[in-house]
Parts: structure tokens; C-alpha cells; sequence
């Protein structure tokens, strides 16, 4: 191949990378802001067992 052709090459491939670098950095890792993302309770909220008391303790409360 001539020079001239690996130029063209080389700048078909840097265009293609950079389009594809785009299109990764836009679409990204959305999070939907609907109600199909939140929780009954919240993430660092113990659960029965985290506590240390028996649970017979702790009914009724």
C-alpha cells in the first residue's frame, strides 16, 4: 500500500474509535428515575439479626 492509503486507514480507525468512545461515554450506566429503582427500605437498614438481642426481645416493638 501506498503512504497515502495508510494515512486514510489510520484516520478511518481514529474516527471510529473517538465514535465509539462517545457512544460509550453517552449511554453511559443510566439509572431509570422511575418508582422501579427505590426500595421499601433503605440500603444500610439492619436487618433482624444484625443487632445482637434475640429476636423474642424484640417482637411487639
Amino acid at each position: 500500500m501506498r503512504r497515502r492509503d495508510w494515512k486514510a486507514v489510520v484516520r478511518a480507525a481514529a474516527f471510529a474509535a473517538v465514535l465509539a468512545a462517545n457512544t460509550v461515554w453517552l449511554v453511559g450506566c443510566a439509572t431509570p428515575q422511575d418508582s422501579e429503582s427505590l426500595s421499601e427500605r433503605p440500603w444500610n437498614t439492619p436487618q433482624q439479626w444484625e443487632h445482637g438481642l434475640p429476636s423474642i426481645m424484640t417482637e411487639g416493638r
